[in-house]
């Protein structure tokens, strides 16, 4: 959280990041939006990223 205060970057940090991969210090979690390729496909969803954590791993999916 240090560092997203010296870099004035606060919340949605991984939504909003260039990159594929993004780490997010505040909630502790990494984000890999390149993963979408290999997330399972739901009929009217469209695959957006896959978090992990120390105790999960999380889908992100948007409607169509």
């Amino acid at each position: 959280m240090e560092e997203q205060d010296r870099r004035n970057v606060r919340g949605g940090t991984c939504e909003a990041a260039a990159s594929d991969l993004c780490f997010d210090a505040a909630d502790g979690r990494i984000t890999y939006r390149g993963a979408r390729k290999y997330m399972p496909q739901f009929e009217g969803f469209k695959p957006e990223a896959v978090s992990l954590r120390s105790n999960r791993l999380t889908f992100k999916y948007s409607f169509k």
